[in-house]
């Protein structure tokens, strides 16, 4: 199932456990740099989001992740 927007563009999403959903919108740059904005957030171990997963999503399918503190990020690019 796509979340595509009334345009037909590709949506973005990034889910942050314990905070929700913190970015969506259609411009990828931008997703990718919130999305390791709040990994480094969690890797930091500070704050409300320390610990805690950070999800990026594009049209409803995930396709990065950090689940665990210390995880050594690449943006993902495959398939996007």
């Amino acid at each position: 199932m796509s979340i595509r927007n009334w345009t037909g563009a590709p949506m973005y999403e990034v889910i942050v456990g314990n905070v929700g959903k913190v970015h969506e919108g259609t411009d990828k740059e931008e997703a990718i740099k919130v999305w390791s904005a709040y990994v480094k957030r969690s890797v930091s171990g500070e704050g409300r989001c320390a610990g805690e997963g950070v999800s990026l999503f594009y049209d409803d399918m995930e396709h990065g992740s950090d689940i665990l503190p210390g995880y050594d990020y690449q943006p993902p690019e495959e398939n996007m």
